[in-house]
């Protein structure tokens, strides 16, 4: 680590960190799946924004940004009009330091298209499709509608006028599943939202094309490239809250599973592959929502925290468990005495699973910070790595602007990056796990 990058120390803080975005720069990495640290190590890429008072309009840009960590020198930056408050520009690295994916958009028609472009010469490559997350070999992009994705929850997609959101009732047959290819740009529909209900049946799912719309969201690879999950959300007509899907097809969109129903769904979040492209770790209830005492003991939690007072709902409660995406609607496994929360990862070494938490879950002090928590999955023991502030400087309209941490694996799994807020002032950090990993005997 270059010593232009600050030692940074967080409360409870128990393994070395250093800010690596300006100390007065607005910036946060992309997600819990994908690392911002360029295949060999050396570099990190991240989004810096103007502002996080407002939610952004469709003419606001944002600043990709790339650092080389060996030297502390900014090495790329440009400007992109296709970001939004918590995934930005789904910035990612393809197979080299060389290949950067992210996403621009047309200012004719207000549609977002992804870009590979090389950080070191300025180069850059268009593609026809767009960019929510690549391959890990680097070949191939997933994504479904970027500008559909506000309409299912804020902050993950694209800004667009609204004239220009695709709207639909039920699930067509024209939108779902992209496939781009990044070295021709070209890209497919691999499997339509009517495909997937036509498959599964609309009747297991227990929808009705009059009643509401399917959208789909998520879209991850797994580590070996060979399967995707897909999170699809069903939004009904009247109805507060969405109903969630996980899905399973291979590469092509073919294979098609259904992982976890709605109804076994409960409060659940955050589903993520393993290291062995065969499992996926999550939060999820042990006994469902509760049904109407359920509902009322909700409410009365709510009402006690709007007053100050930390209680939490039974039957909001998660553990962290393990679904086998070889079958379908698996048995959940999970892991002994440990509170799920935030965005759980295991570590390649397959013992450790690292999250983080909303300041609203359990696990938090609430004091307006996470723990970033580091879990053995055979024990459940568990230490936090750091409690680290998340409380964003501004209230925004749909908690869009929030700071979730996000912390996520580099490819060697001894360092992890968050996202963080001290001062109100959101960043991006780095934290080194080589001693930790050392003092539990996992090869690094």
């Amino acid at each position: 680590m270059h010593s232009s990058f600050a030692p940074f120390t967080f409360a409870g803080q128990t393994v070395p960190v250093w800010r690596i975005s300006g100390p007065q720069k607005k910036a946060f990495h992309r997600f819990f799946d994908t690392s911002p640290i360029s295949p060999s190590g050396r570099y990190i890429a991240f989004l810096e924004t103007d502002f996080d008072d407002r939610l952004p309009t469709p003419t606001d840009t944002a600043q990709v940004v790339v650092l080389d960590l060996t030297t502390g020198s900014e090495i790329y930056r440009t400007r992109t009009a296709a970001w939004d408050t918590q995934l930005g520009a789904q910035i990612q690295w393809g197979s080299s330091d060389v290949t950067l994916a992210f996403n621009r958009k047309t200012s004719k028609n207000d549609r977002a298209y992804g870009v590979v472009a090389n950080p070191l010469d300025g180069s850059e490559q268009t593609l026809i499709g767009q960019i929510y997350m690549v391959s890990p070999n680097g070949a191939l992009a997933a994504s479904f509608r970027l500008e559909t994705l506000p309409l299912i929850q804020a902050g993950y997609g694209v800004i667009v006028a609204p004239e220009h959101i695709p709207c639909w009732r039920g699930w067509p047959k024209d939108e779902g599943l992209w496939i781009t290819d990044l070295k021709t740009g070209q890209a497919r529909l691999a499997l339509s939202l009517d495909a997937i209900v036509d498959q599964i049946g609309k009747q297991r799912l227990e929808i009705d094309p009059n009643k509401g719309y399917i959208g789909g969201f998520h879209v991850k690879w797994s580590p070996d490239g060979a399967r995707l999950l897909l999170l699809l959300r069903w939004c009904g007509d009247g109805e507060r809250q969405t109903r969630n899907f996980l899905f399973s097809c291979d590469a092509g969109g073919a294979d098609l599973r259904l992982i976890l129903h709605a109804r076994n769904w409960g409060f659940g979040h955050h589903p993520n592959w393993c290291p062995d492209s065969r499992h996926v770790v999550m939060n999820l209830g042990r006994g469902g929502p509760g049904g109407l005492w359920g509902s009322i003991d909700r409410a009365f939690a709510a009402a006690l925290r709007r007053a100050g007072v930390a209680y939490h709902s039974a039957s909001k409660k998660l553990s962290l468990a393990f679904l086998d995406t070889n079958v379908e609607e698996p048995t959940p496994q999970f892991v002994p005495c440990a509170l799920g929360s935030g965005h759980p990862s295991l570590h390649p070494g397959g013992r450790f699973v690292l999250t983080d938490a909303y300041p609203s879950e359990p696990v938090a002090i609430g004091d307006g910070t996470a723990p970033l928590r580091w879990i053995d999955r055979n024990t459940g023991q568990e230490r936090t790595l750091a409690h680290v502030p998340v409380r964003p400087p501004y209230r925004v309209a749909g908690n869009a602007w929030r700071v979730d941490p996000h912390p996520v694996f580099d490819r060697s799994g001894t360092r992890v990056v968050f996202n963080a807020a001290p001062d109100g002032i959101r960043g991006v950090f780095l934290a080194d796990l080589s001693a930790l990993l050392g003092e539990a005997g996992v090869r690094v």
